[in-house]
């Protein structure tokens, strides 16, 4: 899986639960704590998303500025989603991340 699309997965990840450890967002995309925490650190730039340190790892959270609405999309309609993007590959698996990040993000500063 390529950066782009691990930082896809990893933001969808956090917007839908608001809350995740750095280990379980590990090890549900299956790279290491390390892989995790880099790819923290250049989002946290961009993306209304806060680390918070932790004697395990710490966990990552939604900023408050968001809205408690979830967005456009239903859960069901963005696990669609998720299920057609992870059939595609190439250019095709690369729109798809762009339209899932833009349908699950209240504001854009830059694509992930």
């Amino acid at each position: 899986m390529r950066a782009d699309e691990r930082r896809t997965r990893l933001w969808l990840i956090v917007f839908r639960r608001r809350e995740v450890t750095v280990a379980e967002l590990a090890e549900e995309l299956r790279v290491s704590v390390r892989t995790i925490k880099y790819d923290l650190a250049d989002m946290t730039h961009f993306y209304p998303i806060n680390t918070v340190r932790g004697r395990y790892g710490g966990c990552v959270k939604l900023q408050d500025c968001l809205p408690s609405t979830k967005g456009p999309l239903t859960d069901q309609q963005i696990d669609f989603l998720i299920d057609k993007w992870s059939e595609m590959q190439g250019e095709d698996a690369s729109a798809m991340a762009g339209i899932i990040s833009v349908l699950t993000l209240p504001y854009r500063v830059r694509p992930l």
